[in-house]
């Protein structure tokens, strides 16, 4: 039977494919990370890693053992978990990624307020848009503003987003309040860089349907950006409803026509993703139940897009 220690600097090499970083991680020696690597090989009657002097490969034999090493480590936490719940207690790690925006604004202050209620859990945020693999990377779960969530990952339904255009009043005052979409080819336009390239926007009010064609002044991969340059009188922006987040700012701008509604905006769900089957440990669980309702606060003047 092969010794879990042996496993876990197994592991920990399989995952970084680096044995300097494995034995970092688990306070050893290199020389004391391959003398496990290889008394595990040796129990297992064939070689795990390819090892050369630049690089680290999984054999396929190295991929198939760890995928059954995750979820013994998987349940191994989850029990540790369960005997922490039924002594009346929340503990331990959890680890979570969330879109940058939504979670300078939304997210990092009610993770405070859940550690202030839940002293001995601790949370590490990753602050991150791309795709993730929440086995190799540790995740409990991670949320995002999508519409399409990964086939392999569990999802469930956080919030909607809402999506409007506003400028500051101090724009507006300058350059005139549009009364219709057409309006928009006279002011300057910032967009998410979604709608790069993109020169018709549809709107709609009821059953009415304007179709306008313009460039957008201005496109940027981040919505705080974008908000900073409304707040700086910089134009007419398509945002997110949660940004700009304080009364002070929501008393600097203005929603513009707040009765029409974009047509094929960005996507307007945020999801948690998890592994599948839904299993999360108790301190994972409670902070995603903490967040799902102040996930849903943030809707003023909520106009949610079609096609997202």
């Amino acid at each position: 039977m092969p010794r879990l220690e042996d496993l876990a600097a197994f592991a920990e090499v399989a995952r970084s494919l680096s044995f300097a970083r494995a034995a970092d991680a688990l306070s050893l020696s290199r020389p004391g990370v391959s003398k496990r690597i290889q008394a595990l090989e040796r129990e297992v009657g064939t070689a795990l890693l390819k090892r050369s002097t630049r690089r680290v490969e999984l054999t396929d034999a190295g991929a198939a053992l760890l995928v059954h090493v995750d979820q013994a480590s998987t349940e191994i936490a989850l029990g540790l978990d369960a005997a922490r719940t039924a002594a009346g207690s929340l503990a331990g790690l959890v680890r979570i990624s969330v879109p940058p925006s939504y979670g300078n604004t939304v997210v990092l202050p009610q993770v405070l307020m859940f550690l202030d209620r839940n002293p001995a859990v601790q949370v590490d945020v990753e602050l991150s848009d791309r795709p993730v693999d929440l086995i190799a990377e540790r995740l409990d779960f991670a949320m995002r503003i999508t519409s399409a969530p990964p086939p392999q990952a569990s999802a469930r339904r956080i919030a909607p987003i809402g999506w409007r255009l506003v400028a500051s009043r101090r724009y507006l005052r300058s350059h005139g309040v549009p009364r219709q979409p057409a309006d928009l080819r006279d002011h300057r336009v910032l967009l998410p860089s979604a709608y790069r390239g993109r020169g018709s926007f549809a709107f709609s009010k009821g059953e009415a349907r304007e179709t306008v064609r313009f460039d957008a002044t201005l496109s940027v991969n981040w919505t705080d950006s974008i908000a900073r340059l409304v707040l700086a009188d910089a134009g007419i922006a398509l945002l997110p409803d949660y940004l700009p987040a304080t009364d002070a700012e929501r008393g600097a701008i203005k929603e513009v026509l707040p009765r029409w509604r974009l047509e094929g905006g960005p996507a307007d769900e945020l999801v948690a993703m998890f592994l599948p089957g839904g299993r999360l440990r108790a301190a994972a669980r409670a902070l995603l139940h903490f967040l799902t309702p102040s996930a849903s606060a943030p809707a003023r003047g909520h106009r949610r897009p079609r096609g997202a």
